[in-house]
Formats: C-alpha cells, sequence, structure tokens
C-alpha cells in the first residue's frame, strides 16, 4: 500500500512540476503588465459666505481715468458732454449715434456704498426711450466694448467714461 502512495504522489507531483513549467515559460513568453488601481478618497470643505448683494450700478477703477460707473455686469457706461445736465433729452438721436452708444436703462437702482441714490434718476428721451441718468446726464455703453472693464469709448464722439467721486469707506 505504501508503494501505491508513492506511486499517487509521484504522478501528482510531476504533473504540478509540468503545470508550473509551463506556466513559466508561458509567462516568459507574454509577459504581463501589471494594472495598480489607485483608490482615493477626497473630502472637501465647502465655504459658505453671505451672498454677494447684486447692484444694477456699480463702480470700478482704472488708472488714468479713476472710479467710474459699470453696469451690473461691469460693463462702463458713459455720459455725453454735449448733453444738457437735467434737460430731459440727450443730443444723441441720430441712427449712428443710437447704434454705436446704446443707452442704459433699469427701472430699478440698486447701487453700492460710496454713491448717493439721489443722483440717478429717469428720463424719457424724444423717441420714448427711457435712459437712466446719472447728476442728470443720461447713460450709454459703448457697443465697441466687448468685455467687462473696457473703456475704449473714452472720447468718441463725444462720450467720456462717467467718472465719480472717490467713494468713502461704509461706515
Amino acid at each position: 500500500m505504501k508503494m501505491a502512495n508513492y506511486k499517487a504522489v509521484s504522478t501528482v507531483f510531476v504533473i504540478l512540476t509540468m503545470i508550473f513549467a509551463a506556466a513559466t515559460v508561458y509567462l516568459t513568453a507574454y509577459p504581463s503588465t501589471s494594472t495598480a488601481t489607485t483608490t482615493q478618497v477626497s473630502t472637501a470643505t465647502k465655504t459658505v459666505t453671505a451672498p454677494t448683494p447684486q447692484y444694477t450700478v456699480n463702480i470700478a477703477y482704472k488708472a488714468g481715468i479713476g472710479f467710474y460707473l459699470t453696469n451690473a455686469t461691469g460693463f462702463t457706461l458713459y455720459f455725453r458732454s454735449t448733453d444738457t445736465p437735467n434737460s430731459g433729452n440727450t443730443t444723441c438721436t441720430t441712427a449712428f449715434c443710437e447704434k454705436s452708444w446704446p443707452v442704459f436703462y433699469t427701472p430699478t437702482i440698486s447701487i453700492p456704498p460710496g454713491l448717493n441714490s439721489s443722483s440717478f434718476g429717469t428720463i424719457t428721451a424724444y423717441n420714448s426711450t427711457k435712459i437712466t441718468t446719472y447728476d442728470g446726464y443720461p447713460l450709454f455703453y459703448w457697443a465697441s466694448d466687448s468685455t467687462p472693464g473696457s473703456t475704449a469709448g473714452q472720447g468718441v464722439g463725444n462720450f467720456y467714461v462717467c467718472t465719480v467721486p472717490t467713494p468713502a469707506k461704509p461706515a
């Protein structure tokens, strides 16, 4: 009986050796590439801040110009030096002027600290267009200002950036 067990064990050993040898030959001929998978767990901290109020008119600053008015999205507001303040009208009356200088109008004025709400008003121009005013001057955009903060219309056709006094710090 001992002999039978020896033969069985020898047979199993020979089979396992052949499998191991075949696997070694196969892995040598076809090396595998190992792919490591890394799992990363990240945690995030969310900072909650009070919402910034949305102003319909804002203040910006540029060297050489100073503080000036913008709309809510940062586009520069201009006035025309040929307009008479508090006249209720504008001298921008040609089709070319109206296309190049679209009016600024907002039915509700919301301003940041440093501006005085009494400085703003509304007129209805000769063509029934409503225009927001600052210190009695109608306000406009320059159609060629393609990005917020651009002041390319400064001095074009008697239009100038609508500057404001240096804003006071809120109390």
